[in-house]
Parts: C-alpha cells; sequence; structure tokens
C-alpha cells in the first residue's frame, strides 16, 4: 500500500463530510418548501449560502476518480480469491460504473453555466440555480399528484 491511498482515504472522508453540509441545507429548504413557517423565511439566506457550496463540494471530489483503484483495492484481485459475497458486487464495484452513476447524480446539479463578476455574485448564483431545480422538482411533484 503507497501513501497515496491514507491520502485518498482521508479526501473521501473529508468530501463526504464537505458535501452533507450542503445536501443538508437543501434538504431543510425542502422541508420548509413543504411545510412552510417563519423559522425558514429566517433560515433562508443561510441555507442558500451553504447550498450554494454544493458544485465546488462535487467538483474537490474530482480528484477522487483518479484514486479509485487505491480506494477499492479488491477490484484489481482475480473474483475468485474475493469472498462470495465481494465477488458477488463486483459487477456494481466496477469503476466505470462508479464514475456513470456519480456523473448521472452529480449532473443535474451542474450550476456553472452562468459568469458571474464576483465570488459573491458566484456563490447566489449557484444557490439561485440549485433551488430553481428544488422548485422544479417541487412543481413536478405538485403537478403529478
Amino acid at each position: 500500500m503507497s501513501w497515496l491511498a491514507p491520502l485518498a482515504q482521508a479526501w473521501l472522508v473529508a468530501i463526504t463530510a464537505g458535501v452533507g453540509l450542503p445536501l443538508g441545507a437543501l434538504a431543510l429548504s425542502m422541508i420548509h418548501k413543504l411545510t412552510g413557517g417563519l423559522w425558514g423565511e429566517e433560515a433562508r439566506p443561510l441555507l442558500r449560502r451553504v447550498a450554494g457550496r454544493l458544485p465546488l463540494m462535487l467538483l474537490l471530489g474530482l480528484p477522487l476518480i483518479v484514486a479509485i483503484d487505491l480506494l477499492l483495492p479488491f477490484v484489481m484481485q482475480a473474483p475468485d480469491t474475493l469472498p462470495p459475497r465481494v465477488a458477488a458486487k463486483l459487477g456494481y464495484l466496477q469503476p466505470v460504473w462508479i464514475i456513470a452513476r456519480t456523473i448521472v447524480v452529480g449532473g443535474p446539479l451542474d450550476c456553472s453555466a452562468t459568469t458571474p463578476r464576483s465570488l459573491a455574485s458566484l456563490e447566489r448564483s449557484r444557490a439561485d440555480c440549485l433551488y430553481a431545480r428544488v422548485d422544479n422538482i417541487h412543481h413536478r411533484l405538485d403537478a403529478g399528484a
């Protein structure tokens, strides 16, 4: 095991923790959208700023694609040397499928098409983009109900 493996593992933990805050902010804003109340109006500016960090956190996770064989060393082993439970999941845990799933899940959250003039307006535009996508999901759910 090289010295890069612990670094990649620490990076994965940091990205997982870092993505949790923006996703939590989006979840709270969705809960407020469903339930209403004054608490959400007070928290909305902070939730927007925190949710605006999600595209940045997803971009910071891109180096993990390069280190995928360090994070999943069993994909390089022969299937007959692995425990049966792990060998049964090799199709799902192939690096190509992991990358494809990440792009499918993270792709709709890409809000980098705007070209703001400052860092503050960049954060606002990303948060506005994410909130617009959440509102679009809510409208689709309301239309289907």
